[in-house]
């Protein structure tokens, strides 16, 4: 090889990484403007999602808020009415040294319904009951109906034995 044939082939790799060069930066000048229109995109998507959710957010405290001041009333309501229906005959007068009798607690108590208490205050609950047909099987009616055996950190193991006789009834919670 002679030496202008070694300086024709650098120059054609010179030629070559210049070209490849300029084409690499054509096309990532070229791909910044899709990068930065994405860019806006997910910026206003993010602020679409942040006033939907401090809208949200509004409403569920305005809402708690207006369960809040309904508890309050009801509870106004519940400690005049108990004050001024039930508690009245009980309470002696300052001047007076009066005693109660029981038949003057017992006419209260026939007295008093649950119409003055509000029906927001009235549940009936129940305790969970275990059917019949598993729990007295043998006759075993002590049984749990679960056994926590969730592993815990800086305690002893839990045992998650099943008691004898409860193998139908008590379950294993994990």
């Amino acid at each position: 090889m002679s030496e202008e044939d070694r300086r024709k082939r650098i120059l054609i790799m010179k030629i070559g990484v210049s070209v490849l060069t300029v084409a690499i930066l054509f096309f990532w000048i070229f791909n910044l403007k899709n990068n930065w229109r994405s860019e806006q995109q997910s910026t206003a998507n993010q602020q679409n999602s942040l006033k939907s959710f401090t809208s949200n957010f509004n409403k569920a405290v305005q809402n708690i808020q207006g369960q809040l001041n309904k508890n309050k009333q009801i509870q106004n309501n519940l400690s005049t009415t108990s004050t001024s229906t039930l508690l009245t005959p009980i309470v002696p007068s300052k001047n007076s040294n009066a005693t109660i009798s029981s038949s003057t607690v017992s006419q209260i108590v026939s007295s008093s319904t649950l119409k003055n208490i509000p029906a927001q205050l009235v549940t009936k609950h129940s305790p969970p009951i275990i059917s019949s047909s598993t729990s007295t099987s043998r006759g075993n009616i002590r049984c749990p109906q679960y056994i926590n055996c969730m592993p815990t950190y800086g305690q002893a193991a839990r045992s998650c034995q099943i008691p004898t006789g409860c193998e139908n009834i008590t379950q294993l919670v994990y």
